[in-house]
């Protein structure tokens, strides 16, 4: 066409195409019956489904969705979680295995930061009740020491140890564990 670049021609070209194209695909639909030489003039509807088939479905779809709340859960807590101190004890939040850990059961005096690559007798070796994915532990771990621990750990090099006299120790990975421990040991000073 004159006045028109190739460009634009090709795109015109392509739309006009398509658009033929589409209609004769509505009109085959609309008119399959003529097309193939069947004249229908009576419509049937399926019985509808009992109410046992939608119900069926709903659960499996809350199902699905309790199995995905699991499955991503340990990726929501593995940047939530919280450790808060006070004189009340040591609060975890944002995680499945979240607790106040009271004062009175937290052994001030054994309070240390640890490195769980130097200290292999205080790693997790079986897990009794958590999550263990790759970057995150969070639960209750039997430790290689025989003890019990309740593990939020994301990074095994920044840890907090965190013995209790209730039978278990916590350990919190954060962000700096030599000020968790003097945060946690100043809160449980106070009266």
């Amino acid at each position: 066409m004159p006045g028109l670049d190739v460009d634009t021609y090709s795109w015109l070209c392509a739309t006009v195409t398509l658009g033929a194209l589409s209609l004769a695909a509505i009109q085959c639909l609309r008119f399959n019956n003529q097309i193939y030489g069947v004249t229908m003039n009576t419509e049937f509807k399926i019985v509808p489904a009992s109410s046992s088939t939608v119900i069926s479905v709903v659960l499996i779809a809350l199902l699905l969705l309790g199995v995905a709340g699991l499955v991503l859960a340990p990726a929501f807590a593995s940047r939530n979680a919280r450790f808060q101190v006070s004189s009340a004890g040591l609060r975890v939040t944002g995680d499945l295995y979240g607790r106040l850990v009271p004062a009175a059961s937290i052994q001030a005096a054994a309070l240390r930061p640890i490195d769980l690559a130097r200290e292999p007798q205080l790693q997790p070796k079986w897990r009794i009740n958590g999550i263990a994915v790759p970057g995150y532990k969070s639960g209750w771990f039997k430790l290689r020491n025989g003890e019990w621990g309740l593990l939020f750990i994301t990074n095994p090099e920044r840890v907090a140890l965190v013995p209790t006299s209730a039978g278990y120790s916590v350990l919190l990975s954060v962000a700096d564990p030599q000020q968790f421990v003097a945060a946690l040991r100043a809160a449980l000073a106070q009266p």
